[in-house]
């Protein structure tokens, strides 16, 4: 139920703000023996968590994409903050909850919040999902180009920085429904550097379409299968 609803909630980030993931995830999960105050919390931080991975993974890997950092390291400093996010808002959120309870405050009025073990976690897991990403990318290059598959580390890790920085430059904007036009622009300016010839940016235009094309597929027949093994299933319970 938890991985439907995860999947079915990731449509919500066509919608400019991207608020409705969370939005969809309250509403699917968030009654019964859940709270819909622990759903919402647990969605914000699955988000952070998830770009704060990414933000550390893409700055991590940067140079092998060919990109040198500023001299002032005025990247690295902006990513760095966007990684310590979580960790920042769930120390804010542990001094409100001791300031409540202080004060006397009733249980319902207190707030969820993850530990820093448990974020950790999440951003130990999420990484293993970027890395999975970083080689959908060199699938993608392999099918557009025509070419046989290869991977060794250093492409690995310019596909790595160009998934991870352009996911998270699209998140950042929030107008743009799941960052669509920013992801492929900063995914196509990173990967038209390999590229050679002067067709190489439009080469590379092309292989982050077909990224999108392959990442909304799966996400559609993902959503769908587990949707409907949910609806089956508790068809079977009645």
């Amino acid at each position: 139920r938890a991985v439907s609803t995860y999947f079915i909630s990731q449509f919500g980030k066509y919608v400019p703000g991207k608020a409705w993931v969370i939005i969809v995830r309250v509403a699917m999960l968030g009654r019964g023996k859940h709270s819909r105050r622990a759903v919402g919390v647990t969605g914000i931080f699955e988000t952070l968590t998830s770009m704060a991975a990414g933000a550390l993974l893409g700055v991590a890997a940067l140079p092998a994409a060919g990109l040198a950092l500023p001299p002032e390291m005025g990247t690295v400093t902006l990513f760095a903050l966007v990684g310590a996010v979580p960790i920042a808002v769930a120390l804010l959120m542990k001094i409100a909850q001791k300031i409540i309870a202080s004060r006397g405050g009733p249980e319902r009025t207190r707030l969820p919040v993850p530990s820093f073990r448990l974020l950790l976690q999440g951003v130990l897991q999420d990484s293993v999902g970027w890395c999975l990403l970083a080689v959908s990318l060199q699938l993608a290059i392999a099918a557009v180009r025509n070419e046989d598959f290869t991977l060794n580390g250093e492409i690995f890790l310019a596909n790595l920085a160009a998934v991870a920085l352009s996911y998270v430059a699209g998140f950042v904007v929030l107008v743009a429904p799941s960052g669509l036009g920013v992801r492929e622009w900063v995914l196509a300016f990173i990967v038209a550097k390999r590229f050679t010839g002067p067709a190489a940016l439009a080469e590379a235009m092309v292989v982050a379409l077909v990224l999108r094309l392959a990442w909304t597929v799966a996400e559609v027949i993902l959503a769908g299968s587990l949707w409907l093994a949910n609806r089956r299933r508790r068809h079977d319970a009645h």
